[in-house]
């Protein structure tokens, strides 16, 4: 079965192969696909709110980026990246699943920060503020001796879509895709770059 799936893989060296696994490498990024007979005996449905369950249980002790459906040749599918704390910074792994004769198609893809970090949050945090889209506000005195700073960046740590969930890790603003063509080389910008051409040349052959 999982002959009958192709698509680009430029730039991806084969590091390991089984029956129903596969895994390339690319200047210390990871991409693999699963094809394993479907869990299900009806379908998923591949829809957000289907699998906001599936994509926190998934991430933990992580916390999601984002769920979003599309459709990958022809076949309705679903994507989900979450982020986990890694060092100093953070490991981001996205996760498209793809239903196929019966089968669940499931392409990761892992991308984590190495050498300094934080250069994408302090940047779009310096550009936010100074257009007021985002403002510093001060602890309580009371918290601020177990603090490390005096303030924090209100609502620049929130679930995208549950303002009420609270984790140890969550999506910041500077996660939003729109950053990803000012900073093409984060792990983030990558991962999802990686994503968008397994979707755009993903091709299903039909057995002889």
């Amino acid at each position: 079965m999982i002959e009958l799936i192709t698509f680009d893989l430029s730039g991806w060296h084969e590091h390991e192969r089984a029956a129903e696994r596969i895994v390339w490498g690319n200047a210390g990024d990871i991409l693999s696909l699963d094809v394993v007979p479907s869990p299900w005996k009806v379908f998923k449905p591949m829809e957000r709110e289907s699998w906001l369950a599936d994509a926190r249980n998934m991430a933990k002790p992580g916390g999601i980026v984002s769920v979003d459906s599309h459709t990958v040749g022809s076949r309705p599918a679903i994507q989900i990246v979450y982020k986990r704390m890694y060092g100093l910074g953070y490991m981001f792994t996205g996760i498209l699943i793809v239903e196929f004769r019966q089968h669940r198609c499931q392409f990761t893809a892992v991308s984590g920060e190495q050498g300094t970090t934080g250069i994408r949050e302090a940047l779009v945090t310096d550009t936010l503020l100074g257009t007021g889209q985002i403002r510093v506000r001060k602890y309580p005195f009371y918290l601020r001796p177990f603090k490390r700073s005096s303030g924090y960046v209100e609502g620049w740590f929130r679930d995208p879509y549950d303002v009420k969930y609270r984790g140890i890790t969550l999506r910041s603003v500077s996660d939003d895709e729109e950053y990803d063509a000012q900073f093409p080389d984060h792990p983030l910008s990558r991962l999802r770059c990686t994503l968008a051409s397994v979707r755009d040349s993903l091709r299903f052959a039909q057995a002889g």
